[in-house]
Order: C-alpha cells, then structure tokens, then sequence
C-alpha cells in the first residue's frame, strides 16, 4: 500500500483561489418551501417538483431566476442532463419560461415559474 501524496499549503491556497474563483452562482437557502399546490401534483416527478422549488426559492421578485444548467446541476449535485431534461419537459408543459433578459448590461438565460405551478390556495 502507498502513503497518501502530501499536498503543500501552497497548493491548498491556490486550489482554494480556484475554487472561489468557479463558485456556484447560486446562494441555496437552508429552508426551501414546497406549497401543498405543489407536492401533490401528479403531472410532475418528485425530481422536477424539487427541482421547481429550488428555482423558485432562487427566483428574484420578479420570479425569474438566473438560469445556467451546469452550476444547478453542481449545486443540487445530479448531472446536467437531467437538469436539461427537466427544463425541456416542464417548458414543453408550460410551467415554465425559458427567456432572456439584459441584467448589468449583459444578456442572461433565465427560468420562471409558471404562477399556476407554486400557487398557493386562497
């Protein structure tokens, strides 16, 4: 059997600089809410219903939340085809909007969530 490789602190400063550097674009909340409107619907997977809740806790107060598949895929640690796949199918399906919009001068890909998807009971 071999000793493990040492790793300088050097190498450790410079890996961490190049994590910080690639971070996830995305703040998670602890706490992400899932409105009964939601959870019971059968028309959804439980992957896309959590997927859904995510995107609506990361959602800004116009209800559209940045959109980049690979730092989602990373942040809820599943591949980025199966965040494609469920941005296909629930956008096929109407509950959600794929746009563009410019945000400090840049253009972005962003999701929004259908109202009827997350609405809660009156």
């Amino acid at each position: 059997m071999t000793e493990p490789k040492k790793i300088s602190s050097a190498h450790k400063k410079e890996e961490n600089k190049k994590c910080a550097k690639n971070a996830c674009p995305y703040t998670p909340h602890d706490v992400i809410e899932m409105p009964k409107s939601l959870r019971f619907r059968k028309d959804m997977s439980w992957g896309e219903k959590c997927f859904i809740s995510e995107v609506h806790s990361l959602s800004d107060e116009n209800g559209c939340c940045v959109f980049n598949g690979k730092a989602l895929a990373e942040l809820l640690g599943i591949s980025q085809v199966t965040i494609n796949g469920w941005v296909k199918k629930l956008s096929e399906r109407e509950k959600i909007e794929i746009g563009k919009k410019r945000e400090s001068g840049v253009w972005v890909q962003y999701i929004k969530i259908s109202p009827d998807v997350i609405a809660r009971p009156q």
